[in-house]
């Protein structure tokens, strides 16, 4: 978010357009799964570790989990490079 100001602040508001689209992309990949369980996603792909959650996730949910992980692991890839991921 910070990079969005410093691009917009020297004016190169492309870089910070594209910087932008690209973070609301990874928050609607965060938020396709349900509260909190997206965001500690976030979090284990960064390294921290989040525990199971605590309700219990249906089985819709359960079955796309791994193709959303992917998703949020690869949007954050995209925007971080490789200083990302740190998890397995």
């Amino acid at each position: 978010i910070t990079a969005i100001y410093k691009y917009w602040q020297q004016g190169q508001n492309e870089e910070a357009r594209h910087l932008q689209l690209s973070l609301l992309k990874l928050l609607r990949s965060i938020n396709s799964l349900p509260f909190p369980a997206g965001f500690k996603t976030a979090m284990e792909i960064r390294g921290f570790n989040m525990g199971p959650p605590q309700q219990p996730l249906s089985a819709a949910v359960k079955k796309n989990y791994p193709e959303i992980k992917n998703q949020i692991e690869t949007q954050m890839y995209e925007i971080l490079g490789e200083e990302v991921v740190v998890s397995n």
